[in-house]
């Protein structure tokens, strides 16, 4: 999510907070002072009141804890991304991608650990391709329909790890140069 967004939620959770905690106040010196008047035993706080409260402690709750996931959320995998780049060669050490290298072997399955099922397929298709297949292709496997195919998809973009071009109505996906050097015996 946008950096601008949270900010202005975070924004409306405070203000939320502050008037959360002026009407509490307010409303309970008003329930006490008719109650000291009207010599009653217990106070009653008027359902405007609490109905109001709960609207703004929602309002407090929800994007304080949505901000607390994400920041969480986007730390986790800025760490993988690092660690996916270090072994892409990102970093000043180059990797080793000699065939029938043990080393490559290697980076190849810790790449993939880092990928979901479906990402993994289509990584594992773009292989047995020789680095470019058509995204319809990807979508006739049996588990994977378009919608899975496009998610996937779209996630390796992000990710860096391929490219795609159109082509008629649906979309050449490529891997990327860098990593097609990683994963692909030559």
């Amino acid at each position: 999510m946008n950096k601008k967004i949270k900010n202005i939620m975070m924004l409306v959770s405070i203000a939320a907070m502050i008037g959360l905690v002026i009407i509490i106040f307010s409303s309970l010196m008003d329930v006490y002072k008719t109650s000291s008047e009207n010599n009653r035993n217990s106070p009653m706080i008027p359902r405007y009141i609490l109905w109001t409260s709960m609207t703004l402690m929602i309002l407090v709750i929800v994007p304080i804890s949505y901000f607390l996931i994400s920041k969480r959320l986007d730390e986790k995998l800025e760490k993988n991304m690092e660690v996916i780049s270090k072994l892409l060669g990102g970093g000043n050490t180059p990797l080793k991608t000699e065939p029938g290298n043990v080393d490559n072997v290697a980076d190849k399955n810790i790449i993939l650990k880092f990928l979901s099922p479906n990402e993994r397929t289509i990584i594992r298709k773009l292989i047995e391709k020789e680095g470019t297949i058509l995204q319809s292709e990807i979508t006739r496997i049996e588990w994977m329909g378009k919608l899975k195919t496009h998610r996937a998809v779209e996630e390796l973009k992000r990710k860096g790890i391929i490219k795609t071009e159109k082509y008629g109505k649906t979309n050449r996906i490529i891997l990327e140069k860098d990593v097609a050097d990683v994963l692909m015996e030559k």
